[in-house]
């Protein structure tokens, strides 16, 4: 069925009444009722595998469709679906930082962007106008890469370090690297302005972004950097000690973050007084890869105890519920977006 002829019948109603889909009089080749469910929402979901593998699911996580779109030997640590047209996926190969970019969700790869001499990407995101953002090293060197136009991406170098993550909040990209002078804002000519330090050395291994509030983790210090003026201002508070914290979300009104001893997740509903709570998920992955949030739950990847690809979901981290396993391997990142089916076929 044609989505011009689908579009032709739509007829929007009043104020918050969802949009009326009419076949037009005499048209058998449009049926009401199947016009009706194109235009439902659904889920489209990625997930990001070793092996050169990423998963894609059109229909939210009903099923899952296995793609290698570039190098079979690239181990891909993050994903992030820009629009219902585009994904972008990014780890390291033998190379270095690999990141390659659809243009038509799962299909029409573009080339990659690999650059050499560099052990790992450290982050990586996309802008609310779609610009992708991420960040690695170039020996002991950190870099931040980005691209506006699909395929094509620049490198810039903020101050010498090891990068930490990096990430997109309140209309601008981020870099952390790994000293005193931890964190750096993009500015309009793609250069790097340092807007945050602290008197030791700070690796950012989590970031949680709540509107215009956001945690950092620094993991060394066990410490959370918190912003609620969208980074006009930073504090810092105590997460405990010796717990090497790392990955972040937040979600269901609390901030959570897992913390390799124990481990255990440790949350917080104001990012100021943090605590652990629920079971070990290590319970259920024997190695976590990350931790997210999306339509309800928090969501975390890694590799199961029968050495699969895994993702686990949880509300409340007492339970959780497998949502997605693969062959052998590990799930690196997971992202979802939600989109009208017309728009994802």
């Amino acid at each position: 069925m044609a989505t011009g002829v689908l579009l032709a019948g739509i007829g929007f109603l009043p104020a918050c009444e969802v949009a009326r889909i009419d076949c037009a009089s005499g048209d058998g080749s449009c049926n009401s009722s199947i016009a009706a469910a194109l235009f439902q929402t659904t889920r489209v979901i990625a997930i990001a595998g070793s092996g050169g593998q990423i998963w894609v699911s059109r229909d939210g996580g009903a099923t899952y469709q296995e793609i290698i779109p570039g190098d079979p030997a690239a181990s891909y640590s993050h994903i992030k679906i820009a629009d219902e047209r585009q994904i972008v996926v990014g780890g390291t190969n033998s190379t270095g930082p690999y990141i390659i970019d659809s243009e038509r969700l799962d299909t029409n790869w573009n080339s990659a962007f690999n650059t050499p001499d560099s052990p790992s990407l450290a982050g990586l995101d996309v802008s609310d106008d779609g610009a992708y953002g991420a960040c690695g090293s170039n020996v002991t060197q950190a870099e931040f890469y980005y691209s506006n136009e699909p395929g094509i991406w620049s490198t810039v170098q903020p101050p010498v370090g090891t990068p930490g993550s990096c990430f997109y909040f309140n209309g601008a990209f981020y870099a952390t690297i790994s000293n005193t002078n931890f964190l750096h804002i993009r500015q309009s000519d793609g250069s790097f302005a340092p807007v945050l330090s602290d008197g030791s050395v700070t690796t950012i291994d989590g970031v949680a972004i709540n509107g215009a509030s956001a945690v950092l983790i620094d993991t060394p210090n066990d410490r959370a950097f918190l912003t609620t003026n969208g980074g006009v201002t930073w504090n810092t508070f105590s997460l405990g000690a010796s717990l090497s914290c790392r990955e972040a979300a937040y979600g269901n009104g609390r901030y959570a973050t897992y913390c390799a001893t124990g481990p255990s997740i440790y949350v917080s509903q104001d990012g100021q007084s943090w605590a652990a709570t629920g079971v070990n998920p290590g319970s259920v992955l024997s190695t976590i890869s990350s931790l997210s949030f999306a339509d309800g739950y928090f969501y975390i990847t890694g590799q199961n105890g029968s050495g699969n690809a895994a993702v686990y979901r949880t509300v409340d981290f007492f339970s959780y519920e497998l949502s997605f396993e693969g062959p052998a391997g590990t799930a690196g990142a997971r992202d979802e977006l939600p989109a009208l089916r017309v728009l994802v076929r």
